[in-house]
């Protein structure tokens, strides 16, 4: 028996046990809030009083999709279908009401609200081909409008045939609810121009009026108030009226407005909290009264779990698929329970591979996937980068098979660093560390045997995860002087509940570490934008200034670059740039640190640099903002592994800011998305070498931050910078 397991298996059972128990404040209502406070120097786990913490294994508790109650009835599995059921029923409807199937899903989300669903959808494509396409969408930066109209296009659609289904618990994320509203704009655009009407401008009338419902005198509204079209302000109650009243001019009626939101908001289903005071996705349809005029048209909700956060949620994402293939939910259900059963009783080969990994002391992992399951790849990176950041952690990458060539030096004749072979690769258990995963033909199966490979696949590295996160809390107490037996997770301030809490594998407390930069950087500038109008356009030009020289920042002593102004032409760009990544590069290899690129580029730009920069042999390349909310929890945890190269790409003509309109926050408001993506590179920069720094020190919390024009030629450059020094 494994040393692992035989060592810590009555403790790893115990700690078990626990998470998977529902919280019990014992009627202390502070404990109760402190319970669902998780986030950077918060001291609970994210999960509510009756529920247990640990909602993807979870048996009992009020919340997840295998719970049971009480008498023993499956409320999760009721859940899970009736959720199901409802998305399915929505497909049918709509396909119903508008006479025609829905042929183009899109899902707006961040970090694990896209990269599951991603990683399902792209391998669905491959035997769906001809029903149309189902794709992710989180890229700052990216012009929405114009890559709808391509695949409308591509499909021979029209635009009443694409179905949103934003995932926010809150409604009010960020990066995703920018992408909503984008995508929300661009909908009531086309359909307006469908209706006969002038359709920049009507999404103009609509986003300015969301704008002034949400905001008196340039501040939001509270929560609960959102969306209330108040007729002391605007002598009616009816968003729909308010509408028509500043639309006259366009000569369209009321009907054709109802009938416009009918079709855009009608073919929308909402991933969220359906409670008004905490999604304003919610809030927007409620509050506004759309639910009640748009009636059979206004959008499905399906309800998420607090939990079970976003890296985890295969479940949630598998639904469109089988909701929209119309198939077996609780055949998938039933393969998911079966397989969290077996992890619980360590039994799985989940449960194999991740005390391979504890045993071994693996400090590095590829996950080596067939190409079409790289985003597949990129979601489990996620979830095992964004769990596993305690001491004793290990680094997981996933890899294209066609990119392994590239990458295999690395890991050859290390026994510290294994692979995870799921693809057809020939690598050699003589010169790797190999840990093979037999995965069928996915080409060759149906869509219900597809469904069934993806719930096994899941359980198998939720498992994985699951397994080493336990483990490594567990040594964390022993080594503290604890055992399991000290820990009463219903009490925040017992000593071994707080190494519990402090290693929590299920929280992410440095995904967001910048976050409060961020904030305070955008009402700043808001407030200089009130009192001084053209502040906002005047910091993006000064942005871009910095980018046309290749401005540096960096707090590693020597590793400098000549000031801005001494450059004089592309060749002294292409120069300062060469020796950047060269410095950067020796600096990493003495070090014993691992260059990361994380680079702030959208769509195939990004895609393409990624792999060529993955062809030259380098380990790891990220991408702002996504991986943002991925494994940047690791790089923050344990910054001393790491030296993250942030690049920002910035562009000369930027996207038009939306008007902030009760989605994404006030400090948004007019703010461009390729801004908002460059603020959050330098937020990313100054979370590293200012905040965790003073926390761990300089030495340990090193970096670089480089701005550059986004243009073809200077990505061709930094290319070719990277191609002489690596």
């Amino acid at each position: 028996m494994k040393k692992n397991i035989k060592m810590k298996e009555n403790e790893i059972h115990n700690l078990e046990e626990k998470l998977n128990t529902a919280l019990n404040s014992h009627k202390n209502a502070e404990m109760a809030r402190r319970f669902l406070m998780a986030g950077y120097k918060q001291d609970g786990y994210g999960a509510p009083e009756g529920s247990a913490i640990n909602g993807s294994f979870a048996f009992e508790g009020e919340q997840g999709y295998y719970v049971e109650d009480s008498s023993g009835k499956q409320i999760g599995r009721k859940a899970f279908l009736e959720t199901v059921s409802k998305m399915e029923e929505f497909f049918k409807r709509r396909a119903k009401r508008l006479g025609k199937p829905i042929r183009f899903i899109i899902k707006p989300g961040i970090g694990g609200q896209h990269t599951p669903f991603q990683g399902i959808a792209d391998v669905f494509q491959v035997i769906n081909a001809k029903m149309g396409k189902i794709s992710g969408e989180y890229e700052l930066g990216k012009d929405f409008e114009a890559s709808m109209s391509q695949i409308v296009k591509d499909l021979n659609i029209d635009w009443d045939q694409i179905a949103v289904i934003p995932s926010s618990k809150s409604g009010s994320t960020d990066e995703t609810m920018m992408v909503f509203v984008d995508i929300f704009y661009a909908l009531l655009k086309h359909q307006a121009i469908k209706s006969g009407a002038d359709g920049e401008k009507f999404a103009d009338i609509v986003l300015d009026a969301l704008h002034e419902v949400n905001f008196i005198n340039g501040k939001e509204r509270p929560g609960k108030d959102l969306f209330k079209v108040d007729v002391g302000r605007f002598k009616t109650d009816s968003l729909i009226t308010l509408i028509f009243n500043k639309a006259k001019t366009l000569g369209v009626s009321r009907e054709q407005i109802n009938n416009i939101f009918a079709k855009v908001l009608g073919n929308m289903f909402f991933e969220t909290t359906d409670r008004v005071e905490q999604s304003r996705l919610s809030a927007f349809i409620h509050n506004s009264g759309l639910d009640k005029e748009l009636r059979e048209d206004a959008p499905g909700f399906g309800a998420m779990f607090d939990n079970v956060g976003g890296r985890w949620t295969a479940d949630l994402h598998m639904m469109v698929f089988l909701a929209y293939h119309g198939l077996d939910a609780e055949k998938y259900w039933k393969i998911r329970r079966t397989g969290i059963i077996k992890v619980r009783e360590s039994t799985h080969v989940g449960n194999e591979l991740g005390n391979k990994i504890l045993d071994e002391g693996i400090t590095d992992i590829a996950l080596v996937v067939p190409d079409k399951f790289f985003w597949f790849g990129k979601s489990n990176e996620q979830n095992f980068n964004e769990s596993i950041w305690q001491n004793g952690f290990s680094n997981l990458i996933a890899v294209s098979e066609s990119q392994w060539d590239a990458q295999k030096k690395h890991y050859a004749n290390n026994p510290k660093r294994l692979v995870i072979n799921m693809s057809n690769a020939s690598i050699p258990a003589n010169s790797f560390n190999v840990f093979k995963i037999d995965a069928p033909d996915f080409s060759k199966l149906d869509n219900q045997s597809l469904a069934s490979a993806f719930a096994e696949l899941f359980t198998l590295f939720y498992g994985m995860t699951n397994t080493v996160g336990i483990s490594l809390i567990v040594r964390a107490l022993n080594q503290a002087g604890y055992t399991t037996d000290d820990v009463d997770l219903n009490d925040l301030s017992n000593p071994a509940t707080k190494i519990v809490q402090q290693n929590l594998y299920l929280r992410q407390p440095y995904v967001e570490l910048g976050k409060e930069l961020l904030e305070k950087r955008l009402k700043d500038l808001q407030e200089r934008e009130a009192n001084n109008p053209g502040a906002i356009e005047a910091e993006f030009e000064r942005i871009k200034q910095l980018a046309r020289v290749g401005k540096l920042e960096t707090n590693i002593d020597g590793l400098d670059a000549p000031f801005p102004s001494m450059l004089q032409n592309e060749y002294d760009l292409f120069c300062n740039i060469r020796d950047i990544i060269r410095k950067a590069s020796e600096f990493a290899r003495v070090n014993e640190r691992k260059l990361v690129p994380f680079i702030y580029l959208e769509g195939d730009k990004f895609y393409n640099l990624r792999d060529y920069l993955i062809s030259l042999g380098t380990e790891w390349v990220m991408q702002g903002t996504g991986d943002q909310h991925i494994s940047y929890q690791q790089v923050l945890a344990q910054p001393q592994k790491y030296l993250p190269f942030i690049i920002s790409f910035v562009t000369e003509k930027p996207l038009s800011g939306k008007p902030a309109v009760g989605f994404a926050k006030g400090y948004l408001d007019n703010i461009s998305p390729h801004m908002a993506r460059d603020f959050f590179a330098e937020a990313s920069y100054r979370a590293l070498t200012e905040l965790r720094a003073n926390e761990l020190g300089k030495d340990r919390c090193q970096g670089l931050f480089l701005r550059m024009i986004d243009s073809s030629k200077n990505i061709d450059m930094l290319k070719q910078a990277a191609r002489s020094i690596i």
